[in-house]
């Protein structure tokens, strides 16, 4: 009988053991940008006025350097991971496409401009 009830005492242990998880921290990393700023790039900008807006691309490129990446994760328990990004790129210190996932007020944001200026 002392065997049954410490088989099951081990078992109950175990279960319990499964059923707790450790607290998950909130991880958001990247750069986060909101619409307004967004809306502030405009084709025809050079890089240094983007970054006065956005501020510097979180990924830096050095084989693509006339591209900017702006990606932003946020990871929270129970929820799927969000990844945000915004592709900016350049040809001759002008800006001249823009690509990503961003939420934005204008069409303009949400397809790629090219502009054979």
């Amino acid at each position: 009988m002392k065997k049954v009830i410490l088989l099951g005492l081990v078992c109950v242990s175990l279960i319990s053991c499964s059923l707790l998880r450790p607290y998950q921290v909130p991880v958001q990393q990247g750069n986060i940008l909101d619409a307004a700023q967004i809306h502030k790039i405009k084709p025809h900008m050079t890089k240094q006025q983007v970054i006065k807006i956005l501020g510097k691309p979180s990924i830096s490129d050095p084989f693509h350097p006339n591209t900017f990446y702006y990606v932003y994760t946020n990871e929270q328990k129970h929820l799927p991971r969000a990844q945000k990004e915004l592709i900016l790129s350049f040809k001759d210190d002008k800006l001249v496409a823009i690509k990503g996932n961003y939420a934005a007020p204008t069409k303009l944001h949400y397809t790629t401009y090219y502009s054979n200026k």
